[in-house]
């Protein structure tokens, strides 16, 4: 585990990397006036949830806080990147790209997907001539980012003029030595920013995975990287104080990676995530660092995402759900009906479920929360046994991906595989062994889609008591997909949507199209998850 642990320096080494990003910042060649960002699980969900938080903040131009006196350790210890040449507040829960994330005068957009309504609609939109592309992958081989930049990169020629004019509208965010570094080289991209190589991709919220966009459009992330510095200096302390006193945490003073191996423990493995509703989208950061760390060896934690109302109904209706969740209360001080919390709690204290209080008030408190949970879940990982830094089962679906692609073709049915009907679900569900239902929706990012899933989660959760997570495909497949798979055998897996608006984008340089990618990847999940002896229905 040693050797990926760059993550607890992050926020004292965030400066440099701010500065560096600056100084690209100064060279890019054009009115910058969109950022676009192509990426999979932690190469882009810290960049949409800070795009997110900051898109209706007040910028100025960045400030960044000063590097602390006294780092837990030594610079040259340790390697470092360098830079190269939704829905209604009722449904309290937007799970889909917002429209316009951005900066004033500039707007940022992420795009975690292979949909090819979603995807032809960004590409429809996008000012081509002040375009900045971020390509972000750290091992630089990941499918989606590659072949999404085919896409760009043949829109940006067109509107352009030439592939080398393109190329220097594009940036590469990526490890060293990877093959889109080579590709970015080859064709004279505008930069390679390096990112380090001792942080793992869902650690790296305070690494240019994170920051590159923001930095780029001018927003001030000072407030940001000084909360982180200040939680990352606690955090040392408080991991020096466990290694010299040697002694177990009294409950009174329980911190959060006692709550969450406790939670573990007793097997309750279903974690609600409750957040107000303008901190929602800090949900998807959360849910990917604790499924893919935790989720594996058939133990660990499935986070779902919810909103007070449907938690709460859940405790109240649900002797199901009242035994197997735990839940985290994010950001009360800053929820506009404090009271639905304030419910909440009580009614898990009544009822003997577990819950921690999380405070987070304002865009900036994103970097202590970054800091706070990575060592928690880190360190949650490590007493349950499981290695936190490792994704062993992200690796199924993609491979079965690519054997669909390459042998078979995206259009194999899922007859032979041993999925359910819809008609199967209620007998299941009412089985003792059914913890969670995942709703995995394989459509575009939009509001419409939003209330549709939320109205569908809570109809749900009404039938059957059991909680209920909403995924869009393929994002959870580099997200929540590792506990759906590795983590505790608790889960039913529902999927619905099949690219229904008929959409489609060609793929220059590849032998498919991204409905064709997106139909393999839907259907390679099935496959991965029957393998692993999940259940999973088909609408």
């Amino acid at each position: 585990m040693g050797d990926l642990t760059g993550w607890k320096h992050a926020a004292t080494d965030a400066p440099d990397v701010i500065t560096r990003l600056q100084e690209l910042r100064q060279r890019v060649p054009f009115e910058l006036r969109e950022i676009i960002i192509l990426g999979m699980g932690g190469s882009a969900l810290a960049a949409y949830v800070l795009k997110t938080l900051f898109s209706n903040e007040p910028q100025q131009c960045v400030g960044v806080a000063k590097r602390p006196e006294k780092a837990p350790v030594e610079p040259s210890q340790r390697s470092k990147g360098e830079l190269g040449e939704p829905p209604d507040a009722a449904a309290c829960a937007p799970l889909a790209e917002p429209e316009n994330g951005s900066c004033p005068d500039m707007k940022i957009r992420v795009v975690d997907t292979t949909d090819p309504a979603y995807v032809k609609r960004v590409l429809d939109e996008m000012d081509t001539a002040g375009l900045l592309l971020i390509v972000a992958s750290k091992s630089g081989t990941t499918l989606e980012p590659n072949v999404l930049y085919r896409a760009f990169q043949q829109r940006l020629t067109e509107g352009l003029g030439s592939a080398a004019l393109a190329a220097r509208h594009c940036v590469a965010v990526t490890d060293p030595g990877t093959t889109l570094e080579a590709l970015a080289r080859e064709e004279d991209w505008l930069a390679v920013v390096s990112t380090p190589v001792d942080i793992g991709g869902r650690y790296s919220a305070l690494t240019a995975f994170g920051l590159a966009s923001l930095v780029l459009a001018g927003a001030d992330v000072g407030p940001l990287i000084k909360c982180a510095q200040e939680a990352e200096a606690r955090a040392w302390e408080r991991e020096r104080e466990r290694e010299q006193t040697q002694t177990q945490t009294r409950a009174e003073d329980a911190d959060l990676a006692d709550f969450l191996t406790s939670s573990a423990e007793a097997g309750r493995d279903v974690l609600l995530l409750v957040l107000a509703p303008r901190f929602v989208a800090v949900g998807r950061w959360l849910e990917q660092l604790i499924a893919e760390s935790l989720g594996k060896d058939g133990r660990g934690l499935i986070p779902i995402v919810t909103t007070p109302e449907r938690a709460e109904k859940l405790l109240l209706f649900s002797p199901r759900a009242q035994a197997v969740v735990s839940v985290a209360l994010i950001g009360e001080e800053a929820c506009d009906d404090a009271a639905a919390l304030t419910r909440l709690r009580e009614t898990a204290r009544t009822l003997g479920v577990p819950a921690f209080d999380y405070p987070f008030c304002e865009p900036a408190d994103l970097g202590a929360l970054f800091v706070d949970w990575e060592f928690a879940v880190a360190a949650c990982g490590e007493r349950l046994g499981v290695n936190p830094f490792d994704q062993p089962d992200v690796a199924a679906s993609k491979e079965a991906t690519s054997r669909i692609l390459q042998e078979r073709g995206p259009e194999r049915q899922h007859e032979d595989l041993p999925v359910h009907s819809l008609t199967e679900l209620a007998a299941i569900a009412g089985g003792p062994d059914a913890h969670y239902l995942a709703l995995l929706a394989w459509m575009p990012y939009s509001k419409v889609n939003d209330e549709l899933l939320q109205r569908q989660a809570r109809e749900l959760e009404r039938q059957h008591g059991l909680p209920v997570a909403i995924c869009y495909g393929p994002r959870y497949l580099h997200s929540t997909g590792q506990g759906y798979k590795g983590g505790p055998p608790t889960g039913l897996f529902l999927f619905t949507g099949d690219n229904e608006e008929g959409a489609d984008v060609l793929v220059p340089s590849y032998g498919f199209t991204l409905a064709q990618l997106c139909a393999a990847e839907r259907q390679g999940d099935i496959e991965a998850l029957c393998a692993k002896g999940r259940l999973v229905f088909i609408t």
